[in-house]
């Protein structure tokens, strides 16, 4: 029900603009194609501002729907701006001629426009993933400047700059100027926005600045594994569940302080230090992979909702990993060894060679601790591996879970890896 009830007050956020629009000027929107075209404009601005909102990390918001989903969402809602603008440009030079303001507006639309086009490319995980050649092709552009992490969050402060352009526009209009409380609206939106906006970029820093964590050690599993073990500088690790995730930012020689994701894969129950399990992917996980001890980190966290935590009626849980998507597994294994050792777990982990399946001995002892779990490497590339082979796909989860006798229907299932598995 209360997500049901915020997702309808996002959808009707633009109502109250409207209304005041209207009011300003009946007998103008009269004309079904000048209301349609306060309407589409409207609209898009009011999404546009609560943009901002959406990516501001809301914690209470955040814990309803979950991180994921949010930015999904985000990128739907700017997806339907860009059209309802050039919808609204439409209209509204078809009826009122090209002014002064639509100048302006085409400006944003420009901006807003490639935002959407690149974020949907090179960003989102989207049906396209599913292509060999588009997969191919993202994965050239991961180590140049498109598939780079300073690129997508150049790329998100881009749109910021395309508000900013969007709110002048707006100003400029008849309507605006015409009436003091169009303007009053205008102002309050967009004023919504730029505070969302400074508080997730610049307030919420000073606050994650006032309790930093300390880089405790950085313990190799192999040549581009390791763990980074995090203990807090004052009191005690934060509150998280296992399987969720954070933002690092590490301040040490050599490495930019721009923020990363990271899962958290140690166990919740351990107060005293946290560990980010992290794969040498680029340029700043490989920097990681150098760091000493005594190096200031800040992390804002915990964020998503994939947790075995969240679902206690489940009798037995499946987690099935693809590469680095091991890490949050680790944290639901870890947190499962001590809050429930008896549970019925399979793990279906995937990797390309043997030297990639890492903390062996530490999985022995989970084989130990809880009778009732099974480890099942699946393994791509290593032509000596004596085990499954290939890739984790249907057929192989299907056999593997029915020689197992699990009951399916009252198990929990996992699944983080790269796009193809998923």
């Amino acid at each position: 029900m209360k997500k049901t009830l915020m997702f309808i007050l996002h959808i009707l956020s633009p109502l109250p603009l409207c209304a005041v629009l209207w009011h300003s000027d009946p007998e103008k929107y009269a004309d079904p194609w000048l209301l349609a075209g306060m309407l589409t404009g409207a609209f898009a601005y009011a999404w546009l501002c609560a943009e901002f909102v959406l990516i501001a990390r809301i914690r209470f918001l955040e814990r309803e729907f979950g991180l994921d989903r949010f930015f999904r969402y985000h990128a739907v809602i700017a997806i339907a701006c860009v059209a309802l603008i050039i919808a609204h440009k439409q209209i509204e030079e078809s009826q009122l001629g090209e002014m002064t303001a639509g100048t302006v507006g085409n400006i944003a639309l420009l901006v807003f426009a490639a935002v959407c086009l690149l974020a949907v490319v090179f960003m989102s995980d989207t049906i396209l993933m599913r292509s060999h050649a588009f997969f191919r092709f993202r994965k050239l552009t991961e180590k140049r400047l498109f598939g780079r992490y300073e690129f997508q969050v150049a790329l998100h402060n881009a749109a910021a700059a395309g508000l900013a352009v969007m709110f002048v526009h707006v100003m400029m209009t008849s309507g605006s100027e015409a009436s003091a409380s169009v303007k009053a609206a205008y102002i309050a939106y967009f004023s919504g926005g730029t505070l969302f906006y400074l508080w997730h970029r610049l307030v919420k820093r000073i606050i994650l600045a006032r309790n930093p964590f300390i880089v405790h050690d950085v313990v190799r599993h192999s040549p581009v594994m390791a763990s980074l073990v995090l203990v807090p500088e004052k009191g005690n690790v934060f509150d998280y569940m296992p399987g969720q995730f954070g933002f690092l930012r590490l301040r040490s020689e050599g490495l930019s302080m721009q923020e990363h994701p990271f899962s958290i894969s140690s166990d919740p129950s351990d107060r005293s230090k946290l560990t980010l399990t992290i794969k040498a992917l680029g340029d700043y996980t490989t920097g990681i992979m150098k760091l000493e001890p005594g190096a200031k980190a800040y992390l804002d966290a915990p964020y998503g909702r994939f947790s075995c935590a969240l679902h206690p009626d489940e009798t037995s849980t499946v987690l099935i990993a693809g590469g680095v998507g091991i890490t949050p597994a680790l944290g639901m294994l870890r947190y499962l060894r001590t809050k429930n050792p008896e549970r019925r777990i399979i793990l279906i982990w995937g990797a390309d060679y043997e030297r990639d399946l890492i903390l062996r001995e530490e999985f022995d002892a989970m084989k130990r601790d809880m009778p009732q779990f099974s480890l099942i490497p699946v393994l791509f590339r290593d032509e000596t591996w004596a085990g499954e082979k290939g890739i984790v796909d249907e057929e192989k989860i299907g056999r593997i879970l029915g020689e197992s006798g699990l009951d399916i229907q009252r198990a929990g299932f996992y699944i983080c890896g790269p796009a193809p598995m998923l």
